[in-house]
């Protein structure tokens, strides 16, 4: 098992903290310090000394990449963006010319004009 909690029984070794970077060597069978949320990695003091060189090469690898990943991104999203926009004013524009005006909830039972009797010629 590579992983340990702390609180918990362990063998000896090396016992690296991994929210601090302290080191706890047990010599028996013990219970390693802190509670259950501190996480433990058992591993010699070579291995982590190898280690850090390794994960400098893996970041300095990445780096590049991950920038260009989120160029990528941010200029999709911004296109998207735009796209959406040019849609959504089409779909106004369609919807506008569809209806010119056409109000269903609105009824006119009586003539517009003031007044109440019309005169003959306006009747036809």
């Amino acid at each position: 098992m590579l992983l340990w909690k702390g609180e918990q029984k362990a063998g000896p070794g090396t016992y690296w903290n991994m929210n601090t970077g302290e080191r706890v060597e047990l010599e028996k069978d013990d219970v390693l310090p802190g509670d259950s949320a501190t996480g433990f990695i058992k591993a010699p003091s070579s291995v982590m000394l190898l280690s850090g060189p390794l994960l400098g090469v893996m970041y300095a690898m990445f780096l590049p990449l991950v920038g260009i990943i989120m160029t990528i991104s941010f200029l999709a999203k911004k296109i998207a963006g735009i796209g959406k926009r040019a849609g959504q004013r089409i779909a106004d524009a369609a919807g506008k010319s569809a209806f010119f005006g056409w109000r269903p909830l609105h009824a006119f039972f009586i003539s517009k004009r003031k007044g109440g009797k019309r005169k003959k010629d306006e009747a036809r």
